[in-house]
Order: C-alpha cells, then sequence, then structure tokens
C-alpha cells in the first residue's frame, strides 16, 4: 500500500543517506499511478533532496533513475538539464574506470568521448542560420533501437529550423513513432524493396537514395543535398555550415566537367582503388543527382569473390566502387586501373570532411570504437584516408605512397616495407 502522500512529502525533507532508497522507490510508485496534476509540483518539490542525497553519496545511476520517472510525468526543464550533466558525468567515470583498467592489464591508453541519445539532451546551437536552401535525405531501413532513427531526426530538425528532412525507406517499416513526432520539416518517402539485393546490398542504398533525392528534387527544390544513413548521426552543430565551407574554398577543377566538387566523409580506406565512401555525401542537387542516378546491379552478391588485394577488390567492383565507376564513367575519367590514378579522383573531385570533425557516430559493428581500424603496429591496408591525407595530395611535394606494390598486397598484411621504400625514392 502506498505511503500517505503529506507522509512522504515530509519525510523527502527530512531524508538523510538510510532511508533514500525507499523514499526514491516510493516517489516512483507514486509517480507511475498517475498523480493529479496539481500534486505533481509537490512531487517535483519533494524530489530535490533525494536527487541531492543521490548526487552527494556519488549514485548517479540511482539518481538519474529517479530523475527519469519524474520526467515521464512532469514538464521540468531543470531536470532535463540536470540529466543530461549527470549522465555524461556517469559516462565519463565509467570511461575512466575502464581505461584505468585497460592500461594495467595490456599497456594501451585509451580515451572515450560520450554523446547523448536524445534530442532533449542535445542543447547545441550552430552558429549562424543556413544560408541556403538544404535538403537532407537519410536513407534505409528505420532503426527503431534506442529510437535511433527518430532521435536523430528530432535532433536535426532542432538544429537547423529551415533544413527539409526526407525519410527515405521501405514500404513495410512502422512509421508510427516518427509520424506521430510530428517533426515540421519531415517528408517521407516509402519504397518498394528491389527484387535482386546485389553485392553488399548495393540494390537496396540505390533505391533508397535514388528516390529520397528525387522527391527532394522535384518537391523542395533544395541547392545543395546531403545524402546520409538511418544508422548515423552526426553531432557538430555547424556541420552542414562546415560543408558548404569546404565546397566554396576548394573549388572545382573545369576541365573534368564538374560544376561543383562532392564532399565527402572520411570513413574511406586509403588504397582502397577507386572507392570513396557512400554512406554520407554532400553536393549541388545538380551533381549530387548525377552521383545517384546509378542502376541497379544486376549481378548476384555470391558472385564476387571479394578478392584478396585492394586491386582485385576494385576490378570486381563491389559496393562504393561500382558506384565511383559509373561515376567516371559519366565525367569520362580515363581509368588507369592504378594506385596513382586513385589518389588523382580524390585530389580533383573531392573534398574529404573529417569524421571527428563532423562528430561522426554509426550505430553499427563495432560503434564502442572511435576509430575500427585505427592501430599503431604496423602500417595497414585499412588506414583511413582523411583531410589531412586529402591536403597533401594537393602539395605535389608531399604525395602519398602510391605504389603499386601496396594495391597488389593481400590485404591482411603489413604494407610498412613499402611505406619505408616510399620514404627512400626520388621526389618523397
Amino acid at each position: 500500500m502506498s505511503m500517505p502522500l503529506n507522509q512522504l512529502l515530509a519525510l523527502c525533507g527530512q531524508v538523510s543517506a538510510e532511508t533514500v532508497d525507499a523514499l526514491s522507490r516510493e516517489m516512483q510508485a507514486q509517480l507511475a499511478q498517475g498523480p493529479d496534476e496539481a500534486l505533481k509540483p509537490a512531487l517535483k518539490n519533494a524530489s530535490i533532496p533525494l536527487i541531492n542525497s543521490f548526487i552527494q553519496q556519488g549514485r548517479l545511476s540511482d539518481c538519474l533513475q529517479l530523475i527519469h520517472a519524474l520526467q515521464a510525468h512532469t514538464e521540468a526543464p531543470e531536470l532535463t538539464q540536470l540529466r543530461a550533466e549527470l549522465g555524461q558525468h556517469l559516462a565519463k567515470a565509467t570511461l575512466r574506470q575502464t581505461s584505468q583498467q585497460a592500461l594495467a592489464v595490456s599497456g594501451q591508453l585509451i580515451s572515450g568521448l560520450s554523446r547523448p541519445l536524445k534530442a532533449a539532451d542535445y542543447q547545441l546551437e550552430s552558429d549562424i542560420a543556413l544560408p541556403c536552401r538544404i535538403a537532407l535525405v537519410m536513407q534505409g531501413p528505420v532503426l527503431h533501437e534506442l529510437s535511433f532513427t527518430l532521435e536523430t531526426l528530432k535532433i536535426y530538425s532542432q538544429l537547423y529550423p529551415t533544413l527539409d528532412l526526407v525519410l527515405s525507406t521501405w514500404e513495410d517499416e512502422d512509421l508510427g513513432a516518427i509520424e506521430a513526432a510530428q517533426l515540421p520539416r519531415l517528408h517521407i518517402v516509402r519504397n518498394a524493396k528491389p527484387s535482386v539485393p546485389g553485392p553488399s546490398n548495393i540494390n537496396f542504398q540505390i533505391t533508397s537514395a535514388k528516390q529520397g533525392l528525387v522527391y527532394a528534387i522535384e518537391h523542395l527544390q533544395p541547392d545543395y543535398l546531403l545524402k546520409t544513413r538511418t544508422d548515423m548521426r552526426m553531432y557538430n552543430p555547424n556541420f552542414l555550415l562546415d560543408m558548404l565551407a569546404l565546397l566554396d574554398g576548394f573549388a572545382a577543377r573545369p576541365e573534368h566537367g564538374q560544376a561543383q566538387r562532392l564532399l565527402i566523409i572520411s570513413d574511406v580506406v586509403k588504397y582502397m582503388m577507386y572507392a570513396v565512401p557512400d554512406k554520407n555525401m554532400f553536393g549541388s542537387a545538380r551533381e549530387m543527382w548525377r552521383y545517384w542516378d546509378q542502376p541497379l546491379d544486376a549481378r548476384a552478391a555470391a558472385k564476387l569473390s571479394g578478392g584478396n588485394s585492394m586491386r582485385s577488390f576494385s576490378q570486381e567492383a563491389p559496393a562504393e566502387v561500382y558506384l565511383l565507376r559509373n561515376y567516371l564513367s559519366k565525367l569520362g575519367w580515363p581509368l588507369a586501373e592504378t594506385l596513382g590514378d586513385h589518389f588523382n579522383v580524390l585530389r580533383d573531385l573531392f573534398v574529404v570532411y573529417d569524421r571527428a570533425a563532423a562528430d561522426l557516430y554509426w550505430h553499427k559493428y563495432a560503434y564502442h570504437l572511435e576509430y575500427r581500424f585505427k592501430h599503431y603496429a604496423f602500417n595497414q591496408i585499412l588506414e583511413e584516408f582523411g583531410f589531412n591525407d586529402w591536403l597533401r595530395l594537393q602539395s605535389s611535394r608531399l604525395r602519398l605512397c602510391d605504389s603499386e606494390a601496396i594495391a597488389n598486397a593481400p590485404s591482411n598484411k603489413p604494407i610498412t616495407p613499402w611505406i619505408q621504400a616510399h620514404k627512400s625514392s626520388p621526389g618523397a
């Protein structure tokens, strides 16, 4: 039987370390019963001593549990801010303990980053409003886990009020929660799934990306388009402004037939020939359509062997390689099938925006790792290609290692010997 409310309120004012657990449980039980609106302010005020007691004892997880219960029944901005701050403190404390244990056991230094899951806990503002019309096309299956896709759409909506959002997904998706959110500039495109998935399910991406872009161009008439995924999120409050600045700062080379470059985020593998990341791409509406107006890949997924080297992998043209090779064909770019030519494509046609600068989070694979492939034991083929690499390509005297031996090397072998040979070669 629940404690009388007046007794609960009186006891909360005299809380101690010995009574805080019982009072917190009783408080949450009273809230779960759905108290009258008139009583909610009293319950919120009575919870303050309990929250303070948990904080003084360093019991942040118990404190957060009580705040979650309060927020489910009361509107209090100060609770939202407190929950965000306590959540960050708890995450940092957990990371500190984990990093200390890892250092003691493995001799490895670990750093981490905590990011808010919910839009309500994301309170950053962009420096300025968007200076032009931009549409963000988010493609793929809705990630219902943690309401990730919905919360991402909410963050973008509150961050850029004039940004048009296009969710391009499948006919059989449950979109009830997203539609109920009634985001003001959200447009939903439902697509039939392709009958042939293609290697690495590339036809699913082509279909949802292409149809999302078609809708945006025909109905929203944006100057620029960002194509992204339902399982990715950018936390930098100025990520779209950064993208515009990079395109403004690095003009296209007119001899290649582009009015503007395309911008990609730096999860591309440096030595994967004729591949650029297809997950996130930004550019003018005209150039984005030219890139993503792609035919479906009629090949069966099992047809590709995967190759044992970057060269054989590229020649089979899976997924992102298939897309880029088709785009280069449209531009009339003569493929030399060399690592050096691959670097020329990156240098002349694209701009690279660092994943760290975008503050990009991908809720897939090893999402607990900030850099999935990075290690320091030896140079490896799966090294990430970042803005620093792209910037060096713009210099004729700071060239990257473009040894064809790397393109032919088994993908699981160290490439340090070829890096060392490159350093001593003429012009390096």
